[in-house]
């Protein structure tokens, strides 16, 4: 417990960055639960991946430097704006989706020469290895994904829980419902890189349900679910740390516990 204290100035930055991201995707999560879109972090997660994939496969063909950062932003909010369009989204849409960038990821990886940890480091982050500057972009995006949602609450709220008395205020769900994918594609894509994608995916999906357990209204869905990810992942890195366990399994396994203890208590 000692040591663990002692060596602040070394796990300090990486506890923030999880902790800020985790907080940030649990509350993206709860939209997504509330409109059962689970499926979709993974989706964007993969397309993000692929970006960056193409900007080392780009780079290696054309001579020429691209940003894997940019390239994987750019690919997240892309499919998330052709998700929003609910004729080609729903789940079998999104299994498609995740198969075919999948395999492209695999194609195009096995034509890259670059150092495989240059890839490796840029595609899945580093939870332990954070630096002021990830704490600056998670941060950031942050404040857009909780400014978006303040502007535009009421909206998002018709369009989430009752999307048919959406239209009938004249609320553009299309609209609301692009935002809301663009929003989190941004958000999981900063933090994929700063995290690593197996955190953001479970930070996004269990805080979430576990919110939604405990939860009865909208206030405490949001304030459970941001409590349990910023316990998950403090306590999950000091669990991490103290018995030298991947920081990334050792937070989903703290958050899993929270989450049975929810389902548990509710089913009581």
């Amino acid at each position: 417990m000692n040591l663990f204290f002692e060596s602040f100035h070394v796990w300090r930055d990486a506890v923030a960055v999880l902790i800020i991201s985790g907080i940030s995707l649990s509350f993206a999560g709860v939209w997504l639960a509330l409109k059962k879109e689970v499926f979709l972090p993974l989706v964007i997660t993969s397309f993000s991946s692929l970006g960056v994939v193409a900007a080392f496969f780009l780079c290696e063909f054309l001579g020429r430097s691209f940003s894997p950062y940019i390239f994987s932003l750019i690919f997240a909010v892309g499919v998330s704006f052709y998700l929003a369009n609910s004729k080609y989204g729903g789940i079998n849409g999104q299994i498609v989706l995740y198969l075919i960038s999948s395999s492209m990821i695999l194609i195009a990886g096995s034509f890259i020469r670059a150092d495989i940890h240059d890839v490796s480091s840029v595609l899945f982050g580093s939870t332990v290895l954070a630096e002021p500057a990830d704490i600056i972009s998670v941060s950031i995006a942050s404040i857009i994904l909780f400014a978006v949602f303040a502007t535009f609450y009421r909206n998002f709220l018709f369009v989430t829980t009752d999307p048919q008395s959406a239209k009938a205020f004249g609320i553009n769900s299309y609209l609301f419902n692009t935002l809301l994918y663009a929003v989190l594609a941004i958000i999981i894509s900063v933090t994929n890189k700063a995290a690593g994608s197996f955190p953001v995916l479970g930070l996004t999906i269990l805080p979430a349900f576990t919110g939604l357990n405990f939860g009865r209204k909208m206030v405490a869905v949001f304030i459970v679910a941001g409590i349990s990810a910023a316990f998950s992942s403090f306590a999950g890195y000091f669990i991490s740390f103290r018995f030298d366990l991947p920081a990334g399994a050792s937070i989903i396994a703290v958050a899993t516990i929270i989450y049975c203890a929810s389902v548990i208590r509710k089913m009581l």
